[in-house]
């Protein structure tokens, strides 16, 4: 049961209390648009089958006002997925560390595009940390009644791939200390 009056209302209190436990400070701006991101997430396009690679360089040949457009609908749904759906991209042709890597550069390059100060400390933010992004997604989806279930050998392979701080935090409670001696792509 849901006691805030709005949605927004009920995914802000989740993205916030994600947030004050990530290993960095996350910005008012940078949970806003996170909680925007739950909120209004709907598919893509008509092309929402196309590999994300696919839309990624045809993002960065258009106009910048479509280029703009595609990098910023390219990364929301690499974040949604990434943190809402990374169960279901294990032992898929593409695994979650495409859909970081896709995240990433998008934001990255959107970052690059906008003029706007606070846009584009915003896509800077969500660039560079999209790993914790992905973990208060994450944390927002295990705190609904949505999924509850975690499958510890799929969480083990997550945080291989990803080294992502919640990831460690939940195997540890599994009793399981994950090798700090084990390298991931993506720095934290």
């Amino acid at each position: 049961m849901i006691s805030t009056s709005t949605l927004p209302e009920f995914f802000f209190e989740k993205v916030e209390n994600a947030a004050s436990k990530a290993p960095v400070k996350v910005s008012v701006e940078a949970e806003h648009y996170i909680v925007n991101l739950l909120t209004a997430f709907c598919p893509l396009d008509n092309n929402q089958d196309q590999a994300l690679a696919l839309r990624f360089l045809e993002a960065l040949v258009s106009t910048s006002y479509e280029k703009a457009q595609h990098l910023k609908k390219l990364g929301d749904a690499s974040l949604f997925i990434s943190g809402f759906f990374a169960e279901s991209l294990n032992r898929k042709l593409v695994d979650i560390d495409y859909y970081i890597s896709m995240g990433h550069a998008a934001y990255s390059n959107l970052s690059n595009l906008n003029t706007v100060k606070p846009l584009k400390n915003t896509f800077h933010e969500l660039a560079q940390n999209f790993i914790i992004f992905v973990d208060i997604i994450a944390a927002v989806r295990d705190s609904t009644p949505l999924m509850n279930h975690q499958d510890v050998l799929n969480l083990y392979d997550r945080w291989l791939k990803t080294g992502s701080t919640r990831n460690k935090d939940l195997l540890e409670q599994h009793g399981i200390v994950p090798n700090a001696l084990v390298k991931n792509k993506y720095p934290q």
